[in-house]
C-alpha cells in the first residue's frame, strides 16, 4: 500500500533519485504537492504511483494495443512510416526508401 502523503526524501528513495531531482520534477509540475504548513509540502503517494506508471515502458505490445506515440509526437507523415515492433514484415519493407 502507498503512503497517503510522502516527504521529498521518501519520494526520492522510492524513485531512486536525489532530493534535488525530486524538487526539479515538482517545479516542472510533474508531481503535485500538498502544502501542509508554510514551509512543508508532501507529495500524494497516488501521484508518485501515477508518475511511475506514466513513465513505464511496456515491451511486446499486442496487435490490439494502440500505438504508444500519439500522432502529434510522431507527426502524421512519420507515423505512416513508423515501424511497429510487433509487425516488422511488410511495413518495414514499405518504409524503406528505394536505393
Amino acid at each position: 500500500m502507498t503512503n497517503l502523503l510522502m516527504t521529498k526524501r521518501e519520494v526520492a528513495r522510492r524513485l531512486g533519485l536525489s532530493e534535488a531531482s525530486v524538487e526539479r520534477v515538482i517545479l516542472r509540475g510533474e508531481l503535485p504537492v500538498v502544502k501542509v504548513s508554510q514551509r512543508a509540502v508532501r507529495i500524494p503517494g497516488s501521484a508518485v504511483e501515477a508518475f511511475i506508471e506514466e513513465r513505464t515502458q511496456h515491451r511486446g505490445m499486442s496487435r490490439t494495443t494502440p500505438h504508444p506515440c500519439p500522432a502529434i509526437s510522431c507527426g502524421p507523415d512519420l507515423k505512416e512510416n513508423h515501424v511497429d515492433s510487433t509487425r516488422r514484415g511488410a511495413r518495414a519493407t514499405e518504409a524503406r526508401a528505394p536505393r
